[in-house]
């Protein structure tokens, strides 16, 4: 199955993809990831600097691209996790086509519902330690903004294709954890 960990920054997209990658065998897509480790791509690496700096999307082109080259280099792998893509509504579209190309579909998105101001709090705190260019104020601020702008409206989507469960990003990591392993439970049941 390939699942989508949706929620703004702050959310913790990341840590629960990581846990539900080893615990289904699926390889995690991480956008954050693989764009920070294209930061010494010669061609590509300042470009992908100076949007993340900012706070803004990379272009779709360019994460597109990014997205392609790892699914095709780990497309042996039982499924994927994608934590941070898709971005956009155009994102979700061609993730569909990608997944279709394969013979395969986006089987779930789960939603980790968090407020902007437990959000920014969270995100202040993961900076102190994480030594990301982009965990400080005015770059989480613009980052915000565009989540709102940008990709909550993708959530639209997904629930019109009947996808879409969402989760109380305010627990504990362990709480979350326990209830999407329920709601993946319950959608590999009705396969």
């Amino acid at each position: 199955m390939n699942i989508v960990i949706f929620g703004s920054p702050g959310a913790g997209k990341g840590t629960q993809a990581k846990i539900i990658a080893v615990e289904h065998g699926l390889s995690h897509l991480s956008s954050g990831q693989l764009s920070r480790q294209m930061l010494n791509n010669k061609q590509l690496g300042k470009k992908i600097k100076g949007y993340m700096d900012k706070g803004e999307l990379i272009p779709n082109a360019i994460i597109i691209k990014i997205v392609k080259d790892y699914i095709e280099k780990n497309k042996r792998e039982k499924g994927f996790i994608f934590d941070g893509y898709p971005r956009t509504l155009g994102q979700a579209r061609e993730l569909d086509k990608l997944a279709k190309q394969s013979k395969t579909r986006i089987g779930l998105v789960i939603n980790l519902k968090l407020d902007q101001q437990e959000a920014l709090k969270r995100i202040l705190k993961r900076g102190k330690s994480s030594g990301r260019s982009d965990d400080n104020l005015k770059t989480i601020e613009t980052r915000l903004k565009v989540y709102k702008k940008l990709t909550e409206p993708i959530l639209g989507y997904y629930k019109a294709n009947g996808i879409l469960k969402e989760v109380d990003g305010r627990q504990s990591i362990t709480k979350i954890t326990k209830e999407i392993k329920k709601i993946i439970k319950e959608v590999e049941k009705k396969k």
